[in-house]
């Protein structure tokens, strides 16, 4: 019988390359959001420093804690309703990082960059 397929080497070497890239990389899953299946922290560190003043629309820098709270809640809410939302309507992974997602209130948030240059 023949040993299970394993992809742990594949994975570390996509993580080693993307580290040596100045990605960040964590050993355990602190901090990931099991009911939205994302790390909130991540998502909303890229979109306030790729876009902070589309991100400030949404979570305005002088309000209360708890309004900005819930201006976080409302992106990573509609996030999660993208990526729920059937490919064949625009929705799924691939869909909305490549096409980015509205939220009222704020122009479409980007989820990739283009390479500089």
């Amino acid at each position: 019988m023949s040993a299970p397929h394993q992809e742990r080497s594949f994975q570390n070497e996509i993580v080693s390359q993307l580290v040596a890239h100045g990605w960040l990389h964590s050993s355990n899953s602190a901090g990931y959001d099991q009911e939205r299946a994302l790390y909130p922290e991540d998502l909303l560190g890229w979109l306030e420093d790729s876009d902070p003043k589309n991100f400030a629309r949404i979570v305005h820098p002088d309000a209360s804690e708890a309004n900005q709270e819930k201006g976080r809640n409302r992106i990573l809410d509609r996030v999660v309703r993208r990526l729920e939302t059937p490919e064949a309507q625009g929705g799924g992974v691939l869909n909305t990082i490549r096409k980015g997602f509205d939220l009222p209130g704020a122009q479409r948030f980007d989820l990739v960059q283009p390479p500089a240059g």
